[in-house]
């Protein structure tokens, strides 16, 4: 769904497993599945950097004019609903 490799996942993954950011829990359904948790060392590592990308957001918005900034949420609200409906296309 994001459009990167598997590998790419499966490395970044196994690089904050490794840290203990992130804990793997088998789905009782499916033992092959995964979900990923955050640690409560994960929460605190997220803790450090949010702020910084939350500024990088709020800047970067503000370096678009009004007009550009209602285009590009349309946009986003428009690829929401239909990535969306998407998903549960049967």
């Amino acid at each position: 769904m994001s459009f990167l490799p598997k590998q790419t996942v499966n490395s970044i993954i196994t690089g904050f497993y490794k840290k203990g950011y992130i804990e793997l829990r088998e789905l009782p359904e499916d033992r092959r599945t995964k979900t990923v948790h955050l640690t409560e060392l994960g929460k605190a590592y997220m803790e450090t950097f949010s702020p910084h990308i939350e500024n990088a957001e709020y800047e970067a918005m503000q370096a678009l004019s009004e007009q550009q900034r209602t285009a590009l949420l349309e946009c986003i609200q428009l690829y929401g609903k239909v990535f969306q409906e998407k998903i549960f296309e049967d």
